[in-house]
C-alpha cells in the first residue's frame, strides 16, 4: 500500500524495464486514475496491459530531463582528537558545520585546501554531528 490514500498523487516516475510487481492496494484511493506514469520508452506496452499499472490516466516514455544524474561519491575523512575534529577531502569552498547532538550549532569552517579543523571545546556529550556541504554525519568525539 506504498501509494494508497494518495489524493494529491499526480506523477509515478517508475525506471524499470521490467513492469514490478505490486500488491492489489498499491494504489488504492490514490486517484491514480488522473495521474501519469513516467516509464522507459522500451517497456510503455507492457506498463499498459499490467494492472495496476495500466489503471493509470496516461503512461508516457521518460525523457532526458527524468534521467538519474551520475553522481561521483567524494571520500571524506573524519578524525577526532582532543578537543578537534579533522575533515579530510572536502572540496575546497564547502561549508562544514558543526553540531552538538541537542541540534545547536557549535563551528563552523569553509573548506579550503581540503582539511578543515573544527573546535569541540563547547561540546557536551560525546556525539557530534558534522554537516559536509549537503551530507550529515554522526561522529563520537571521546574526550
Amino acid at each position: 500500500s506504498a501509494f494508497a490514500d494518495c489524493a494529491e498523487l499526480t506523477d509515478v516516475y517508475c525506471y524499470a524495464e521490467s513492469v514490478p510487481s505490486t500488491k492489489s492496494g498499491a494504489f488504492a484511493s490514490s486517484n491514480y486514475e488522473n495521474a501519469t506514469l513516467h516509464v522507459p520508452a522500451a517497456s510503455i506496452e507492457q506498463y499498459m496491459t499490467t494492472e495496476p499499472w495500466s489503471n493509470f490516466g496516461s503512461i508516457v516514455p521518460l525523457t532526458d530531463e527524468d534521467a538519474i544524474a551520475e553522481v561521483q561519491a567524494v571520500p571524506v575523512l573524519i578524525q577526532t582528537q582532543g578537543n578537534t575534529i579533522t575533515v579530510e577531502g572536502a572540496e575546497a569552498g564547502t561549508e562544514i558545520i558543526l553540531y552538538g547532538a541537542n541540534g545547536i550549532q557549535l563551528d563552523s569552517v569553509i573548506a579550503t585546501t581540503g582539511v578543515a579543523s573544527l573546535s569541540t571545546s563547547r561540546l557536551s556529550g560525546s556525539v557530534a554531528i558534522v554537516k559536509i556541504g549537503n551530507k550529515t554525519v554522526k561522529v563520537l568525539v571521546k574526550q
